[in-house]
């Protein structure tokens, strides 16, 4: 589900390198993209949008670290690190060459599939929170182990790049509670210069309290124009549905907004007026909301 095409990335140049290696099955080794590039262009290159999914980086992020450093001008790097058997070791040792990359306005970093859990995010985090001058951060953590901890490790040090004002979380199946997205919210409402949020909380045992917590907190967020929220196949029942549909109502700044709920009972009359009264409450360009049935 999109609220709308997605940037692009742009058309490769000496400024922007575009390495796509993604479901090679190769070893980090083999792989040699900075090779590929001649060394007097190292200092010239500016956006890196590195993939390398489904590869094997375990037990080479060091090597892959230092070769991202060789690229030491980055303002904006996507890196795409999906189903690579990092661990936590590997992405505590690539997260401490991350912060050394200082220019960086924006970063965008892919680590689903890794067995990451409370320790390597942690880690994670308390490297990443270095990198002050960041506008704009992605993190996909799909189908990991953060559980309640790791998650509130992450955004206690999240709060702490006072310059966001674009944050993008993926957090589906990662054995999240209530405590974990309560902790987020109250970190969020810290972040008052946000302006765009993107937030997948889906396949996880979230309840209708803290989707209460979450709606509280964007409610207070008075510069965020833009929420897109996936949520299905958590514990929020319809009254969940509800009660995010009906906090929702105040949150006055919001111009677009995309839900993507959890749907296991029949659409009623009463979701029915929920949606057309939120239309009318908010002064929205853009308004989707989609039901998953999951039985």
């Amino acid at each position: 589900m999109k609220i709308f095409e997605r940037k692009k990335e742009p058309e490769e140049s000496e400024t922007v390198k575009i390495i796509n290696f993604g479901s090679k099955n190769k070893c980090y080794s083999q792989i040699q993209w900075l090779q590929n590039i001649p060394e007097n262009q190292h200092q010239l290159i500016n956006q890196l949008y590195l993939f390398l999914n489904q590869n094997y980086i375990g037990g080479l992020e060091e090597e892959l670290g230092k070769d991202l450093l060789q690229v030491f001008n980055l303002r904006v790097l996507h890196i795409r690190l999906g189903n690579t058997q990092m661990k936590d070791k590997g992405l505590t040792i690539l997260a401490s060459y991350i912060a050394n990359l200082t220019k960086l306005k924006s970063l965008s970093v892919s680590i689903w599939g890794n067995q990451i859990g409370q320790i390597g995010i942690s880690k994670f985090a308390e490297q990443i929170a270095k990198l002050v001058s960041l506008n704009q951060i992605e993190i996909f953590l799909g189908n990991n182990q953060l559980q309640d901890e790791g998650l509130i490790k992450l955004s206690e040090k999240i709060v702490l790049l006072e310059n966001l004002t674009i944050l993008q979380l993926s957090l589906w199946d990662n054995q999240i509670n209530d405590q974990g997205l309560i902790n987020l919210s109250l970190n969020l409402q810290n972040m008052k210069q946000l302006q765009r949020l993107y937030l997948d909380i889906s396949s996880n045992s979230i309840t209708v309290i803290g989707i209460q917590k979450l709606g509280q907190t964007i409610q207070s967020l008075k510069n965020l124009y833009f929420l897109e929220l996936i949520a299905y196949e958590n514990k929020l029942t319809l009254d969940g549905n509800q009660q995010i549909l009906m906090l929702l109502r105040n949150a006055s700044s919001l111009k677009f907004l995309s839900l993507n709920l959890d749907n296991r009972f029949e659409i009623n009359s009463v979701n029915t007026k929920l949606y057309s009264s939120l239309k009318k409450a908010l002064r929205l360009i853009y308004l989707k909301i989609e039901e998953i049935n999951n039985f």
